[in-house]
């Protein structure tokens, strides 16, 4: 795996995370069961340093909202039960709020020295990509705003994957969409095939900006 160099002057050079959240609903204010985040490394490899799945106690989010068709699919998601199995643990013995935020800062900042020596001077706040600004991201932090909690990222830190991945659908149309092997709308899951497919864009981006200088020289 390779180390975070500090003079390599690419704007993506540090680590980066990718998160991935299942809910209730579609509304910023619906429950939010399961929380996946990939932290990987940044560029020219982006390679997984770390994964990690945890599961929201539903009860902690008594007043938000529920949307009955959602929870219906929810159910029938998976056809061998395990999206159901994992979603009864959510209900049952699924994490505060305040804990899943104590457990993601703290798993984060031991992840990033696997690639990040102490001595380096910059801060384990890392760029945090998600499918669109509106959902994933909106949801966790509205759901630690109704909690009086600060989110573990800068105002300047959520980045959206979606638009790099209408960019690689575009230019590689064969990129892998899904792995049919994997659970169906598995947080920790989906995280990983984003991953692949925002290496791919990165390569296709890479390229396309090399040609191009190319043709100007």
């Amino acid at each position: 795996m390779t180390r975070y160099n500090r003079d390599n002057p690419h704007p993506f050079a540090l680590p980066m995370v990718i998160l991935d959240i299942e809910t209730l609903g579609l509304r910023q204010d619906s429950v939010v069961w399961e929380i996946g985040v990939v932290l990987f490394t940044g560029w020219p490899d982006f390679e997984e340093i770390a994964g990690k799945a945890w599961f929201l106690n539903m009860e902690d989010q008594e007043q938000r909202y529920i949307d009955p068709k959602t929870v219906a699919w929810t159910s029938q998601v998976g056809g061998d039960g395990r999206r159901m199995e994992a979603f009864t643990d959510a209900t049952k013995a699924g994490l505060f709020v305040s804990q899943w935020l104590a457990e993601y800062q703290t798993w984060v900042e031991n992840n990033w020295l696997k690639v990040c020596d102490l001595r380096d001077d910059v801060k384990r706040d890392p760029c945090v990509w998600t499918l669109g600004t509106h959902f994933d991201i909106a949801m966790i932090e509205n759901l630690l705003q109704e909690k009086k909690l600060r989110a573990p990222w800068k105002y300047d830190k959520p980045m959206d994957l979606r638009t790099l991945d209408r960019l690689l659908t575009l230019y590689k149309p064969d990129a892998p969409e899904k792995n049919p092997d994997e659970v169906p709308h598995d947080a920790l899951g989906d995280c990983r095939l984003q991953l692949e497919r925002f290496r791919l864009a990165f390569a296709v981006l890479d390229g396309a900006i090399t040609s191009s200088a190319c043709r100007h020289l």
